[in-house]
């Protein structure tokens, strides 16, 4: 997949303690190729059946394609990082489930269990993580505060991936148009696992990243932003901590960027409201309401015939606090902020 990258790093390093902890989210993830058949049975029903039962907010899943056609230099790496022969092979962080066609139904509910726990554990670092389009023609921007609730030592990393979801692509054992769910195809940090936060004592504080990547072929279909904190001890890279903003969507056609000529946006009684002025006829328009967490809390989406907008949307079941309003129009694409307070 060619790219180019648009990157920039802005780090501040806050020296007090911060009190708010966030969850300790692992990362699971399936070693697999596409010419393998177990990977497209009872590896996919494992897959299928985890997928359901565990929500993303509790854990972060990516298919990594060690070989075969749908291998990408990132899982690769990664995937002989974490070991483990054969496929398909699952692993919870760095340790291998030792999944079987014969003991997967009991691995799952073995699973959950372990997921469960770290769920409620204090992670040493906590991820708000924020993933939404950029100006330009398939850029994404990812807006990422580490929070390091306890004073470490050690090599960390912070590495960003774009992950597809439903992708149509033969599977042996499974179909010639099987979806495969969560394909992990590229790093865009620079680096597959990513870039170094600290070497040595890390203090408490809050460090705050914001990486963009713009891909120069359009991806069709769901994409996730996946954010993963690594600390390296000799030559192995094991998961600190995970994050994922899901469905972020990356345009195919956008060759006008500054379309608006005027815009604002304010909360007031029980709406959000969008004010804003165009050259041209607006067009086919969709506008996410999207949360720190990066999840969409509200969708608008509708056709004008006008050179403006001037709409209410119903927030009156949206929390106070900050969201990210992002516009795509046929005509290009518009983010701003606001902020709810009753």
């Amino acid at each position: 997949m060619k790219q180019i990258f648009t990157l920039l790093i802005v780090l501040s390093l806050s020296i007090v303690s911060y009190g708010q902890t966030f969850k300790n989210t692992p990362l699971i993830s399936k070693r697999t190729a596409t010419w393998c058949p177990n990977c497209g049975t009872w590896g996919w029903d494992f897959k299928t059946a985890l997928l359901e039962e565990i929500s993303s907010d509790q854990a972060t899943f990516v298919a990594l394609h060690f070989s075969g056609d749908l291998l990408n230099e990132t899982s690769k790496v990664i995937s002989d990082n974490l070991g483990g022969f054969g496929q398909p092979s699952f692993f919870l962080n760095n340790t291998n489930l030792n999944v079987s066609s014969g003991n997967w139904q009991t691995r799952l509910e073995e699973l959950k269990a372990s997921v469960e726990t770290m769920n409620a554990e204090i992670p040493g670092f906590g991820i708000e993580l924020h993933g939404y389009l950029g100006e330009a023609t398939n850029e994404v921007v990812t807006e990422i505060s580490l929070h390091v609730n306890e004073a470490a030592e050690g090599e960390y990393y912070l590495g960003t991936y774009l992950v597809i979801d439903d992708f149509i692509h033969n599977q042996a054992g499974n179909s010639s148009m099987a979806s495969h769910s969560k394909l992990l195809v590229e790093e865009f940090s620079g680096n597959i696992f990513g870039r170094e936060i600290g070497n040595g004592p890390i203090l408490e504080g809050v460090m705050d990243f914001s990486i963009s990547s713009t891909f120069e072929t359009a991806i069709e279909g769901p994409t996730d932003v996946l954010v993963v904190i690594w600390q390296k001890v000799d030559e192995t890279y094991s998961i600190v901590n995970t994050a994922v903003v899901e469905n972020v969507e990356l345009l195919s056609n956008n060759d006008n960027h500054d379309w608006v000529t005027e815009a604002k946006s304010y909360y007031a009684q029980n709406a959000i409201n969008v004010s804003l002025q165009s050259e041209e006829i607006i067009g086919e328009y969709k506008i996410n309401i999207i949360n720190t967490n990066g999840q969409i809390v509200r969708t608008v989406s509708n056709n004008s015939f006008e050179n403006n907008l001037e709409l209410q949307i119903d927030a009156s079941l949206i929390p106070n606090g900050n969201y990210f309003i992002n516009m795509v129009s046929s005509k290009g694409i518009w983010s701003d902020k606001v902020v709810v307070v009753r």
